[in-house]
């Protein structure tokens, strides 16, 4: 298990991730500079007060290598987002009805982990296998991932769990492969192409998986 600290302005803890994120090896620290979430750690995801944040991420190196040739970089300062979502949010990905409608059931609770990065490519090179994405050189990349917590899956975690549980989920969906390693129970989303993912009881036809948006 890998390790990111959280920091807030009263105080410092340690959130555990799996070894197998995306972020993991690269991102060393997430920060607030307004919000208060430390202390909201020990709460059950239900009981705690969290709504969302906008978050400094540190990290060892900024560059998340994909493969050979393709590569992300986080950048500096404010660069990410963490939010909480209930059953008042009613749908998880909004009303949009060219989005997949994911209702957020009354005692489910969604957390999302939100990374600015821009996109490297070694020379001429798409994004994925088949799904249509044509990308340059240093294109802009907001990278989205959400985690459900449901009491269907037994006792709902704590915050500081369902922190890392998202972040060990985070990851990006370049290829059908990607989408078929995806866990039940999380979305991913790219607002470069608007391709969002679903997985488990959320799952869209591997037919329609160039679903795309503006």
């Amino acid at each position: 298990m890998a390790k990111i600290g959280l920091e807030d302005l009263n105080g410092s803890s340690d959130i555990a991730i799996g070894d197998g994120s995306l972020v993991a090896g690269s991102l060393t620290q997430i920060s607030s500079a307004t919000v208060r979430i430390v202390a909201e750690l020990p709460h059950r995801i239900g009981d705690a007060n969290f709504q969302s944040a906008t978050l400094s991420a540190g990290y060892q190196s900024p560059r998340i290598a994909l493969d050979a040739a393709k590569s992300l970089t986080m950048k500096a300062g404010a660069n990410c987002t963490l939010t909480r979502y209930t059953a008042k949010d009613q749908a998880l990905l909004g009303m949009d009805p060219t989005v997949p409608k994911i209702a957020i059931g009354q005692d489910d609770y969604w957390l999302s982990f939100a990374l600015q990065t821009t996109l490297e490519l070694g020379g001429a090179d798409a994004l994925g296998s088949g799904f249509g994405v044509s990308l340059k050189f240093g294109s802009a990349l907001k990278l989205t991932g959400y985690s459900l917590f449901s009491p269907a899956a037994g006792a709902l975690p704590t915050l500081g769990e369902a922190i890392g549980a998202t972040l060990t989920d985070f990851g990006l969906c370049a290829s059908a492969s990607d989408i078929r390693r995806q866990k039940p129970g999380t979305a991913r989303a790219s607002d470069i192409s608007g391709t969002v993912t679903v997985s488990g009881s959320y799952s869209l036809p591997m037919a329609v998986n160039q679903l795309a948006f503006g």
